[in-house]
């Protein structure tokens, strides 16, 4: 009985009382004009983003789409036919200079070809950006002027090192020496040992390792490329007879010429070429022959030996500088001023 009471008065008061959570109806109707007005700006911000992108499918847009489209196709076309007729003319450049090359001067010429090769890669790719981006529609001025500029910082600063670069790009290319060659160049001389992009090593005669920069090397002296031709005047007594000198040297020549020719690296035998010069008491007679690299130095010496041997053999002497002390004597004389020294420009007597 209790419990039908108890259930009876909570559903009363259910019935009496509102909800603290229920809402009037002007709160519901200010809701619902919130959200019709949000729902119409999510509308209207909808619409502006079509328009706008629609603004981007006009008839006149596709067709200028359709027509920068040909154009950057026309300008890879372009580039792309540039780009072979180029890479095949360095490769053809590069081959041709390889061929006479030594092994280790057809690597550096490889090497030289590829830096090549890839310097015009990245100006063609540059080329077809800068294309592009005139094409639709960028103002690339300024980004040329702003490239120029970072050009001009980098080549004011590493100046020597491009300087010796470009240098070393056309010693490889034009071939003016070679690995093994002896030249003259800034004031060396040796045999080239390397060549490099940015330094050429040569050895001297004494063993010395001498790295010389490409940009320093302004004119180059190639002992190599030819025979040398070798003059050797030997001084005479203007005593003896022009044929009695002549037969003599004659006849070093033939001796000469019989013992050395088997050698490869003499080009022309040793002969007789008359007087060059008179000196004071003497007649220069002038010999010649062409050597090859290095062995000139061995042929002269031989040559020399000849002469010296001959000139004995025939009792024939050579005019050389000779300095001759007399001591004066007497009461009077200073052992330091009665000195004479008296150049004689013969040795005749």
């Amino acid at each position: 009985m209790q419990t039908k009471l108890w259930m009876a008065g909570l559903a009363t008061f259910l019935a009496s009382s509102r909800p603290a959570f229920a809402a009037d109806s002007s709160e519901v109707a200010e809701a619902k004009e919130v959200a019709k007005e949000a729902a119409s700006a999510g509308a209207d911000a909808a619409v502006d983003q079509l328009n706008f992108v629609a603004q981007f499918f006009t008839a006149d847009r596709l067709g200028a789409y359709a027509l920068n489209g040909i154009r950057i196709f026309i300008l890879l076309l372009v580039v792309f036919v540039i780009w072979r007729i180029g890479r095949f003319f360095i490769r053809r450049i590069m081959r041709q200079q390889r061929r006479g090359a030594s092994a280790a001067g057809g690597v550096q010429l490889t090497t030289a070809g590829h830096l090549i090769e890839s310097i015009f890669n990245y100006f063609m790719i540059f080329i077809s950006i800068m294309g592009i981006l005139s094409i639709i529609g960028f103002d690339i001025r300024g980004l040329v002027a702003s490239a120029g500029l970072a050009g001009v910082l980098i080549a004011f600063v590493s100046q020597s090192i491009i300087k010796d670069w470009v240098s070393g790009l056309f010693t490889l290319i034009e071939r003016n020496y070679d690995v093994g060659d002896r030249i003259l160049a800034a004031g060396h001389e040796g045999e080239v040992l390397s060549i490099g992009m940015r330094s050429t090593v040569l050895r001297t005669d004494y063993g010395e390792t001498v790295y010389i920069p490409n940009g320093l090397i302004d004119v180059v002296v190639n002992f190599s490329k030819y025979p040398n031709i070798v003059f050797l005047d030997v001084p005479v007594s203007c005593n003896y007879r022009n044929a009695e000198v002549r037969a003599a040297l004659e006849a070093v020549c033939e001796t000469f010429n019989a013992y050395v020719q088997p050698n490869e690296n003499l080009y022309s035998p040793a002969e007789v070429l008359d007087i060059a010069a008179f000196e004071p008491g003497r007649a220069l007679w002038r010999l010649t022959f062409a050597s090859g690299n290095l062995s000139h130095w061995t042929h002269g010496r031989q040559l020399r030996v000849m002469i010296k041997d001959e000139f004995d053999r025939r009792g024939l002497t050579l005019a050389y500088d000779q300095m001759v002390i007399r001591e004066a004597t007497g009461p009077n004389t200073d052992a330091g001023a009665d000195r004479e020294k008296a150049k004689v420009g013969q040795s005749q007597d």
